[in-house]
């Protein structure tokens, strides 16, 4: 069975600065979409909310408490929720669990019994930590060194065996039809968005050239470290909901390119 050309696609953390660009690609692909944030960051889709009107839906909530009933009819969802930086999760770690963990699987199980089909998950190139060599790929072993890329694993892994035949059962209502993961593992993303992070490298190198007129590059210099530009992860998000089944389902990615693989020093310069 095909996926329908024209979707109804859930996003969770649809007001960040990934969500931020994604949902408006796809409303521009005719798909409808229903997002759920916090909105912490203020109204970061009001734009898309002006121009695409019925086919965007706006909820304010959480992925642990949030009504299941809003995943009725859904045929994708994106899970893009969640604390997403080392220092954040440094400082509350129990709430990065709940949120980053439960929460998460709590989206994915509610989204399973209600019959959604395709599920892809943002996950983190950190989740290789500390490689042994260069050229990882998705196949190396992952060595998580941080409370964050901790939970990036123990999500990947549940949502992997959620989407393995055998894995959790539907509820009675939702069908007998496949759930179709996908993992997206992300290199260090870059560039503009109507909700910006200036947490990132290439973000806040630019920054701080622009405001402070200097750069600064702490840790010496000498990591390397993958880069990605936002809109390219947009769009390996779209291709990984509306993708056949046979190229993506069960299946990891790696998003970014090894020409995008540079030492922090070289960036700076």
């Amino acid at each position: 069975m095909r996926l329908p050309t024209l979707m109804h696609i859930f996003v969770a953390g649809c007001a960040g600065y990934i969500g931020s660009v994604l949902v408006p690609l796809l409303l521009e692909a005719g798909h409808r979409v229903t997002v759920l944030d916090r909105f912490f960051f203020g109204p970061t889709l009001a734009a898309a909310e002006r121009v695409h009107g019925e086919r965007l839906r706006l909820v304010r909530g959480d992925t642990r408490t949030f009504d299941g009933a809003l995943l009725a009819g859904v045929d994708g969802v994106c899970d893009l929720a969640g604390i997403s930086n080392d220092p954040s999760c440094e400082i509350e770690p129990e709430l990065t669990s709940s949120v980053n963990v439960e929460g998460g699987k709590r989206l994915a199980r509610l989204a399973r019994e209600a019959g959604v089909r395709r599920y892809v998950y943002s996950s983190s190139c950190s989740v290789y930590g500390h490689g042994e060599g260069q050229g990882l790929t998705e196949s190396s072993p992952r060595n998580p060194v941080s409370l964050y890329a901790r939970t990036k694993v123990e999500l990947e892994d549940t949502l992997l065996a959620m989407g393995r035949p055998g894995g959790a059962p539907r509820s009675t209502g939702g069908g007998a039809g496949p759930f179709e993961v996908v993992l997206l593992r992300l290199a260090t993303v870059f560039g503009l968005a109507p909700r910006m992070r200036f947490d990132l490298a290439v973000n806040v190198m630019t920054k701080n050239a622009y405001v402070h007129r200097r750069i600064t590059v702490d840790g010496g210099g000498r990591q390397w470290r993958p880069f990605v530009h936002i809109r390219d992860v947009a769009e390996a998000f779209r291709v990984a909901l509306t993708a056949e089944a046979s190229a993506v389902s069960g299946q990891v990615f790696n998003v970014g390119a090894a020409s995008g693989n540079v030492r922090i020093l070289n960036l700076a310069f």
